[in-house]
């Protein structure tokens, strides 16, 4: 990933932990490609991991309020 937001093309080649951590990160930011939604069906594997990517992220922006 660079410096600046993460390009929708860094998010497709992403695993899916990857993928939930910029959803969560970067999809609200003005100009940003990266979507806020789960991409995967409820209930895989992979649907598991975004959410724990997504769980993360929170946990990392939590730890920088303090």
């Amino acid at each position: 990933m660079s410096d600046k937001l993460p390009t929708k093309a860094e998010y497709d080649a992403a695993e899916p932990f990857a993928k939930g951590f910029m959803s969560y990160t970067f999809s609200a930011w003005p100009g940003s490609e990266i979507p806020a939604r789960n991409p995967f069906k409820r209930g895989t594997a992979e649907a598991a991991r975004f959410a724990d990517g997504v769980h993360s992220a929170t946990i990392c922006a939590q730890d920088g309020e303090e």
